[in-house]
Order: structure tokens, then sequence, then C-alpha cells
């Protein structure tokens, strides 16, 4: 288990979260609300699906491009492509995130990612605040422990 991760509150910019992933190799991050409290998390595939609409925004950009100026005036303004997609953390979050009690059994938090398909669950007080976050990479770890040097 990782203590204390690192996680983002629910109006943190997209583009923020991008950057967090990249710079601390993350593959999910909880997002918690103004009390420090989960509300859900965001994986690499969350992120994934919001990389897409990014490369269709500029897609169409380049579509517009070779419009006529007077169609794609209209275009523009039916839809608000030329307007920057700003997501926040909530809105591309999972709410379906696993979540479990710090007193939980190791055998019963790996049961648990198993049936719900996770790889990852969270580790939470009674009053919902993020304690920690398990991967299946710490099991991984736990069943192969590094050879000693």
């Amino acid at each position: 288990m990782s203590p204390n991760p690192l996680r983002v509150r629910e109006d943190t910019a997209v583009q923020e979260v991008f950057k967090l992933f990249a710079l601390y190799n993350l593959n999910c991050i909880p997002v918690v609300d103004e009390h420090d409290r989960l509300q859900g998390s965001i994986s690499v595939r969350d992120l994934e699906k919001c990389r897409q609409l990014f490369d269709l925004q500029e897609y169409l950009q380049i579509i517009l491009a070779g419009m006529e100026p007077d169609i794609r005036e209209q275009v523009q303004a039916s839809f608000a492509l030329d307007e920057p997609i700003n997501l926040q953390a909530r809105e591309v979050m999972s709410v379906r995130t696993l979540f479990v009690p710090p007193d939980e059994s190791i055998e019963m938090v790996s049961f648990k990612m198993i049936a719900t398909r996770n790889h990852h669950a969270i580790i939470v007080d009674e009053s919902g605040h993020v304690l920690g976050i398990a991967s299946s990479f710490d099991f991984l770890k736990l069943f192969n422990p590094q050879p000693a040097s």
C-alpha cells in the first residue's frame, strides 16, 4: 500500500491531472471533495477517453480551417468548437471506485479487486478520508519479493 497518496480535488482541471500522471508515473489518483473525502478516482483509462476528446477537437479544428468562412462561423457557433475543452476531475472520474477500510484483510482486498476488476483499492477511514491506495502491483511485490543482493 502507498500511504497518503497524491490526490486531486473535484474541480482540478483535467490538463493538470494529465501533468500529475506524467510527472509521478501514476496509474490512478483519488478525487476528493473540499473536505478531503473520497468522491471517486481517475485512472489511466479515464484519461485516455479525455485524450481522445482533445484529439477530436484538434481534428475538427483542421476540418474547420478548410471550410468557407461563413459556414465555419455557423458550425463554430452551433457547437462551440472554437472554445477549448475545459474539463474538471469530477467530469471524468469514475464514481464506481473500490474503497476499503484500513482494517480490511489483504485477502479480502485482493478478492474485491478481482471481483470488481479494479487494479486499485483506495483505503479510507470511516469519514471517507483517503489513507492510502493499494494496487495490483503492490500484491505482485508482496508475493514476489525482491531477491537479496
